[in-house]
């Protein structure tokens, strides 16, 4: 994955596929339980922030409807 984010395109492919937005739920779940967890590793926050900065994603996430937390719903998670 280092290779392609060196020369700044998504995971897999020139464009966004599902995956990209598989891996970026899974690392952004790692992110917000440990914010530093990805402090030594610039590719992945590069890539983290190349998937925020898509406009219909930026726009969302500026939005009333995103909701950051809870990750996840459970009777026990007050």
């Amino acid at each position: 994955m280092h290779i392609y984010t060196k020369i700044k395109i998504l995971l897999i492919h020139l464009q966004i596929t599902y995956i990209d937005f598989l891996l970026y739920e899974l690392f952004d779940v790692h992110r917000q339980m440990e914010p530093d967890v990805f402090e030594h590793f610039a590719n992945l926050q590069s890539y983290l922030g190349r998937i925020e900065s898509l406009p219909s994603i930026a726009e969302y996430m500026k939005s009333d409807r995103f909701i950051a937390k809870p990750i996840t719903a459970g009777k026990g998670l007050n």
